[in-house]
């Protein structure tokens, strides 16, 4: 049955390498056995409505590979694969890149001795990869403290789970019921919202992003001008991220987020128009290398600031389609 499918490789993607095949095969033989039984106390094939019964019966593709990964004190089995996950997320995909593509260039063709300034920058990836670990786990804990660790997926629908992609096949279509506030979506977006609130929160004492080995990256004017605006749009997200979690259907919030995502792209487009974003010093640096590095880094943010605007714009036009398609 597809939504067996779909509910096995929805719990597959949150188990580590190493356990997915047995536990798969496990959790596939036992599902396939009660519908075997149903059947035959019935004596006639499970519909969809019966079959959707018995997976939530099973639990959330979440707290069911929860059950076999370690116990945790801080944060519950329901919530632990989204944890790894974010890590990974803020970790790989955001410092490594920003480190590898803006202060590494700059550190390593502008410091007086290339080696060290490439071990400074590696040093301050890992600080920044430790005060990324410490907030995610911070909003985790938090989260859990509240009770919604065992309450976040009580009213799942696994008909709501990822289509299954064949051979040949992008995508298989499926119906799905009226769309609400994803927990997922909330979640991630108060851990974003949090870690990027307390680094912002720091800038006001320096805006020097790296300094060392005679090289020192600093935030252009333009993010100070912009620097209330921003933590204002940065708290309301916060807010609004929490009261999603408990209020996923309540459309003020969707009409909060739409006027947020508008109020933050008209700050990108103040950002736009301030270039440069980044100002880099490097004394033992030649002009044509200062120029080229410059040019590069500043590249890079151009890029992120666009994409970001791209992102929240997409985002604010599905937030009203569903203001506007929501039904009393």
């Amino acid at each position: 049955m597809e939504l067996i499918d779909r509910y096995l490789n929805a719990v597959e993607f949150w188990l580590p390498s190493a356990q997915r095949a047995d536990v798969v095969e496990e959790l596939s033989d036992d599902l396939r056995s009660q519908v075997d039984e149903r059947e035959a106390a019935t004596g006639r094939a499970l519909d969809e409505s019966a079959v959707v019964e018995m997976l939530k019966q099973s639990g959330h593709p979440l707290a069911v590979a929860g059950k076999y990964l370690p116990q945790q004190y801080l944060i519950g089995p329901a919530l632990l694969p989204l944890y790894r996950f974010f890590l990974k997320v803020f970790v790989l995909w955001i410092l490594v890149p920003v480190m590898t593509l803006i202060v590494a260039p700059a550190a390593v063709l502008g410091g007086e001795n290339p080696i060290a300034a490439l071990v400074a920058t590696l040093c301050q990836l890992f600080y920044a990869a430790v005060f990324s670990v410490g907030v995610v786990t911070i909003v985790f804990a938090l989260v859990e403290q509240n009770g919604l660790g065992a309450k976040t997926f009580e009213h799942w629908d696994p008909r709501k789970l990822p289509a299954l992609r064949l051979p040949g096949v992008s995508r298989v279509r499926s119906i799905r019921p009226a769309r609400k506030q994803s927990v997922y979506g909330a979640i991630f977006a108060l851990t974003c919202s949090v870690v990027f609130t307390v680094w912002w929160l720091g800038v006001l004492r320096g805006d020097t992003i790296y300094a060392g080995e005679g090289v020192r990256i600093a935030l252009s004017p333009v993010w100070l001008r912009l620097y209330w605006p921003i933590l204002a749009i940065s708290l309301v997200g916060i807010a609004v991220d929490f009261a999603r979690i408990y209020m996923r259907d309540w459309a003020w919030l969707t009409a909060v987020r739409i006027a947020t995502a508008c109020a933050s792209l008209g700050v990108a487009v103040l950002l736009f128009v301030g270039s440069p974003w980044v100002d880099i010093t490097a004394p033992g640096m030649s002009a044509a290398t200062h120029a080229a590095v410059a040019g590069w880094a500043n590249l890079v943010v151009e890029f992120s600031i666009f994409t970001t605007a791209a992102i929240v714009l997409a985002g604010a036009v599905v937030e009203v389609r569903a203001l506007l398609s929501a039904r009393p």
